[in-house]
Formats: C-alpha cells, sequence, structure tokens
C-alpha cells in the first residue's frame, strides 16, 4: 500500500500529538514539518516529539519543505480564517491538499464570503481541496447532530450542550476560557475578540445549512462564570467574583425570531461533570448524551488525522463536514 506523503505545520502540542499519532498510521508518512520558532529549526521531527528520531528536520520557511512530493498538509496553527489564507498559498500552488484546526474554517462562507469564494477557486484551479475539523467544531455540535437527523421525518429545531471541566484540559484552554481573570478584564478580552470558544457560530450554520433549517442570523452571547468563593488550583489563585470560565451561547433565528438552533458551550474550573448532549425536537424528538463527556485534545487529534485520506479523495475545493459522508477511522 502506498502511504500518503504529508506535512505536518505548527508544532504546538496539538501538532506534535498530530505527529505522534500519523507515526502509528501504515496508511500516512511524514515528509515535512515546519514551525516558526527558532530553536525548533533543524531539529529531528521525532526528536521534538519525543519519539525515536524519524530522519524528518523542521524547517522555518515552506519553500524549504518537499512542497513536489507532499498530498496533504496539515496545519495547526491558527484560529482565524484570515491568518489561514494568508500563509497557506504555497501549498495550494503544489497542488498540495490542506486539513486544519482552523475553526473559523469550518464553515467560512457567511462570515467571510469574499475570501472564501477566491480561496475556493485558488483549490479547484490547482485540484486540491481543504477541510477543518476537529472536535469542535468539526464534530459534537455540528457534524454529529447531523447525522443523528438523518432518522427524522421532521427537524423543527436543534439544540446542542458541551459542558466541560477546565481542570481536566491544559492551561492554554484555562487561560482562553479567561480563568483568573477580574470580570472586567474579561470582558475587555471578549471585546477585543481575545476571548470566546472560537466556532461556535460556524457549527451553529453547519447545523442550519446542513438540515436546511430556515436560519437567517446567528447571534452569540458570551458570559463569564464567577467564583462563589476562593479556589486554588494547580495554576491559579482565585478570589471570590473572578472568572473561572466562560458560558457561550449561539442562537440561530429565522426572520420571525423563532430559534432553529441553540449550541450551548460552558466550560470552568467548578464545572462539575463533563457533558455532551444533543437534542433534536421534531418527529421523533432525539435526545442523545455522552457521559463524561468526549475529551477535546484526543477526539481533535483522532479526527484531524482520520480526515487525512478522505481530504485526498475529496473533489477539489474547499469543503466544510457536510461534504463528508462519513469521516471514520482509519489505520
Amino acid at each position: 500500500m502506498e502511504k500518503i506523503k504529508v506535512l505536518v505545520v505548527g508544532l504546538g502540542p496539538i501538532g506534535q500529538a498530530v505527529c505522534k499519532h500519523i507515526f502509528t498510521k501504515d496508511s500516512l508518512e511524514i515528509i515535512g514539518a515546519l514551525d516558526i520558532y527558532p530553536e525548533l529549526e533543524g531539529r529531528d521531527l521525532g526528536e521534538v516529539c519525543g519519539v525515536n528520531d524519524k530522519n524528518v528536520f523542521v524547517k522555518s520557511k515552506a519553500s524549504e519543505l518537499p512542497l513536489a512530493e507532499a498530498q496533504v498538509a496539515v496545519i495547526t496553527t491558527t484560529s482565524s480564517f484570515r491568518n489561514l489564507v494568508g500563509h497557506i498559498r504555497p501549498f495550494i500552488e503544489n497542488g498540495i491538499s490542506i486539513v486544519t484546526t482552523c475553526e473559523e474554517a469550518s464553515y467560512p462562507w457567511v462570515s467571510f464570503p469574499d475570501i472564501s469564494k477566491d480561496l475556493n477557486y485558488m483549490l479547484v484551479s490547482n485540484n486540491c481541496s481543504m477541510l477543518s475539523t476537529g472536535v469542535n467544531p468539526g464534530f459534537l455540535m455540528d457534524y454529529l447532530p447531523n447525522v443523528m437527523s438523518g432518522i427524522s421525518e421532521s427537524v423543527e429545531s436543534v439544540e446542542v450542550h458541551r459542558f466541560q471541566n477546565a481542570l481536566k484540559r491544559r492551561l492554554p484552554f484555562q487561560m482562553k476560557i479567561g480563568s483568573g481573570l477580574t470580570e472586567e478584564d474579561f470582558q475587555a478580552k471578549v471585546k477585543a475578540g481575545e476571548i470566546k470558544h472560537m466556532g461556535l457560530k460556524e457549527s451553529a450554520w453547519i447545523i442550519a445549512k446542513g438540515m436546511k433549517l430556515k436560519v437567517s442570523r446567528i447571534d452569540e452571547l458570551i458570559q463569564p462564570i464567577l467564583a462563589t468563593q476562593e479556589l486554588k488550583t494547580e495554576n491559579f489563585n482565585i478570589e471570590k467574583a473572578m472568572v473561572v470560565g466562560i458560558d457561550q451561547t449561539a442562537i440561530g433565528l429565522d426572520s420571525n425570531g423563532m430559534i432553529g438552533v441553540k449550541l450551548h458551550f460552558r466550560a470552568s474550573l467548578v464545572e462539575p461533570d463533563d457533558i455532551d448532549r444533543i437534542m433534536i425536537s421534531g418527529k421523533p424528538n432525539i435526545t442523545t448524551q455522552i457521559e463524561g463527556g468526549v475529551h477535546g485534545d484526543g477526539a481533535t487529534i483522532a479526527i484531524v488525522v482520520n480526515s487525512i485520506a478522505g481530504v485526498c479523495e475529496a473533489k477539489p475545493g474547499l469543503k466544510t463536514v457536510l461534504d463528508f459522508a462519513q469521516i471514520r477511522y482509519a489505520n
């Protein structure tokens, strides 16, 4: 079996974990790696990832990668669609398809219509495709509800809840949800776009478009979760009324103000249980809940790697998870 030749762009915690997972796959081979941090340049990728040397050395420029040989680039560098598009031209021009964890790219057609149109044209012209995926957005709060609606005779509305105990997550996640901030600082960072769960609005559009619900706009609300008493964790000393997490909703409304989609994401240092719950109102009413929730990092790594083969086989263009009949485990 001929292996799919992969480039990995971005060697933070997720990028390194993606590499380690790819190393276990018989069907995939990493032939190049890219990261902007000077201390990683020239180091063996295996050594960077804490495994045996792989004879693949980290580069700092895309032009130094074996672009002519690669089929797919896995990119885990940014949440911003604009930033992503600004850095992927060398891969597309070499006909390299892309799998990325960029949340805003999971459904960019509404927020970035012109950029999306231009990017799609570039991908088609170079006979390659691009997919943004992960656990959320990319699966739990968008793809999975669409799959579950397959047994529905009719759907009136969809509601999805994802609640997470942030103490189980890495420090960057705890900081991303505002842990340890004052309420005033939290609100300022929300206003500046520095604190939010990225991709919630995109997930709502994926549900609305996938099920053809009559959603004309999506509103987001972001609120802090405040400590009711002092809290000391490994990373924070939090006083009463300081921020311990985030409560965020994305609500899809029709032209009459009726709710068609509601997504509720809540993560905090005091959240008692991890829960993923999907509720579809229609015929029949459907409720499913994953007790203990799904671990975000592990699931993201798995779905990114499991998507590589499908993106290689896909028709050229800018894709969403709606374009794939089934993203499944692949060895």
